[in-house]
Formats: structure tokens, sequence, C-alpha cells
């Protein structure tokens, strides 16, 4: 009998144990922050960011490496993105960013890339040294810490997204830091048919995981389940529904919500450093690094490997049954991608290995060797073996 090989999903997967599992108070940021609301998604928390800190009608400074549907979001809350230039290996030259800050700017947007902590005690004295407000964009670094201070901390708001670390199919968060109170204005609830059918998709997920074999059937089931799940509207204003902007305005699910807190959060890091570890020896002069190093406390989201084809290598691994992601591999159309190289280089050449924490030592050292083939690493061995 000839044994699959293995799935590895791009995400982590939603099994029985988090559906069972005992709810417990959450500890750390932004789980334990004094002032706290649930969104969404990690976009709707920006979007409100930007209503409640008054951004309307001012320039906002956004990295020039972005997926897109953050500018997205302070546009629909009538601010005016421009950028500034983010390095190949993530790093912000905050020199010139500082060139960038005119007398119609307001606020700053750092992103945290991948759980790494970018620079935001430069970031802050900048803001200080400006009259600015300071966002954290910390959609990618969920768990993460700063040396002793947890990612997010440091700006006068950060903004969170559960679904990218946990097995969720929505959840944001918006942390205002400091002693000053906010008026928030109230968030729908999310309608529960998409709520369903994002988790039903987790769950079917954790099968192929575990039956790789069983893909195509449980893929057919997810399809049927899809079309057959009532889909309601939430209740949101009209203006909202027509402006684009109610995905952006509603909250979090109960359900999600109790499925976040059935995690025992600190064996996520763990898993999710020991996975990255093993990819970062693994790899290390297989490919260009932009990260040489794992610092004590980060929580990584993906492992970025440089490539020198993007959609050969993803088609490659796709082969080999593991799932990538391209990263963000397109400029907003506000952003003049021509002005920001390094940025475009990133767009074009990384790949995002999974790292995450459904996966076991078996499935990393599997990721290891797919990304060697796709990178071209083991052709000459796999000829001589066939020779032979």
């Amino acid at each position: 009998m000839v044994r699959s090989r293995p799935y590895v999903p791009a995400e982590p997967t939603l099994g029985w144990e988090q559906l069972r599992a005992a709810t417990r108070p959450l500890t750390g940021h932004p789980f334990s922050a004094d002032a706290v609301a649930w969104t969404h998604l990690g976009r709707g928390a920006l979007h409100l960011a930007a209503r409640v800190l008054g951004l309307e009608g001012r320039e906002v400074l956004v990295p020039a490496y972005h997926h897109g549907v953050e500018v997205d979001a302070l546009v629909a809350a009538g601010a005016h993105p421009a950028f500034y230039a983010v390095g190949t290996r993530w790093t912000v030259d905050v020199e010139e960013l500082e060139r960038r800050i005119g007398p119609r700017t307001r606020a700053l947007v750092l992103t945290h890339f991948a759980g790494f902590p970018g620079p935001a005690g430069q970031m802050r004295a900048l803001a200080d040294r400006h009259g600015l407000v300071l966002i954290e964009d910390c959609a990618q670094a969920l768990l993460s810490m700063d040396g002793e201070c947890p990612v997010g901390s440091t700006g006068d708001a950060a903004v969170f997204s559960l679904r990218k670390t946990l097995p969720v199919p929505h959840g944001g968060a918006l942390v205002f830091n400091g002693a000053r109170a906010y008026q928030l204005p109230p968030l729908a609830m999310p309608a529960a048919g998409p709520t369903l059918r994002g988790l039903w998709s987790r769950a079917l997920l954790r099968g192929e995981f575990r039956l790789p074999g069983q893909g195509r059937a449980l893929r057919r089931l997810g399809r049927w389940f899809s079309r057959n799940v009532p889909t309601e509207r939430p209740r949101v204003d009209d203006q909202a529904q027509r402006s684009g902007r109610a995905p952006l305005e509603l909250g979090v699910s109960p359900l999600v919500a109790r499925i976040v807190r059935a995690h025992e959060l600190v064996q996520v890091v763990e898993r999710r450093r020991r996975n990255f570890f093993h990819l970062l020896g693994a790899l290390r002069g297989v490919a260009p690094q932009l990260v040489s190093e794992l610092p004590p406390g980060v929580c990584p989201l993906f492992y970025p490997l440089w490539v020198p084809d993007r959609e050969e290598a993803l088609a490659r691994l796709r082969m080999d049954n593991v799932e990538a992601r391209t990263g963000w591999p397109r400029f907003h159309p506000r952003c003049d991608g021509g002005e920001f190289p390094e940025a475009g280089r990133l767009r074009a050449h990384v790949l995002e290995l999974p790292c995450h924490q459904d996966l076991g030592p078996e499935h990393v050292a599997y990721v290891a060797r797919a990304a060697q083939r796709a990178l071209g690493r083991d052709r000459t061995r796999r000829s001589r073996a066939a020779e032979g």
C-alpha cells in the first residue's frame, strides 16, 4: 500500500479539542489590556482606530510593504495614506521616514512583520518629536514580545488579528495604550452563517491534515456545506452597507471568542518557535535569509523564504502538498511601487512557509525538504538516485 504524502496547511486547523476544551482567562497583550475593543477583523480594528483618533482628512504614513486591506481601511475612515520605504529585511530607515513628515501628517503606522518587532522605540520618539499619533499594526505579531515589552504596547494604539495565529475564521483587537479614555462606537454582531462556514472550513482542514489521502473528498464536503448553510446579513446601518464599510464595523462572534479562550497560548508560542528554529537551521545557506535569528519572545507567524522565481517555487511546494503563501505581491493602487524598489523585491521574491502550532517535527522536516526541492537543491541527488 502506497502511503500518502503529508499535507501541510498554511494555517492552523480547528480540532475537537479546541471546541470542547474549558475556557480560561487569557493573560498577555492584548487579552489583558485595560482598553481593548474586539473587532471582526484586524483591518476593522485599524478602521476603528482611525475614526476614534480623528484621522479623517489627515495624512497617515504607512509602510510601502503592505497587504493593501489596511490601506483600504484607512481610506474608508477618511484618512489620506502616504508611504515610506521598507528594506528587504523588513527594516525601516527612521531618518528617511522623518523627511516624509509634512504639515498634513497626523499619524504613523508601524507594521511588525511576521511576528518580528519593528523599531517601536525609535518610532515612538519620532512621533513624540513631531506631535504625531503612533499606531502599531500587530496583525502578524499576536503573542510576540519585544524584549520585556509586549509588541503593541508602545504606540498610542495597536491593532491585532486573531485569525492569522489561531484557528478561527475572524477576530481582531484594538488596544489603546496610555491613560486617555476613548468613546468607541458600538459594533454589530457578525452573522452566524459565515462564522459557521469559517469554522467548518478550519475543521475540514484538520481532517485533510490528519488524513491527507482524503483531501479531495473533504473539499467536496466543504463546498456542499458552503452551498447549504444559509447566509444572513449582519445588522449594520444602511450607509455602512452602501459604502462597503460593513465588514469593518462588526464585532467578534461569541463562539469565536470562546474558541480563542480555549487555547494554551504559551504552548502556541513554544511550538511556533520550535518549528521556526528547525526551518532556520535547515534552510540556512539554501536561500538568502530575511532574518538570521529568532529573538527571545518572538512568536513567528511564518518562515520567510526568499526564492528567485516565486510562482515556480510555489507550484513545486504545492506538488509536495505544502501550502505556502505568496505574501503581499501587489502594491496598493495609491502607492507608486516604482518609488520603493526594495519593497518591490520583497513582493516578487518572498514566500511564507508554515511554522504554525499544529506542525510536529516530522512535518517541519518535510517542509524543509520540500523547500530545498523547490529551490532545486536536491535535483542532482535525485537524478543520481534514479541512475543508481
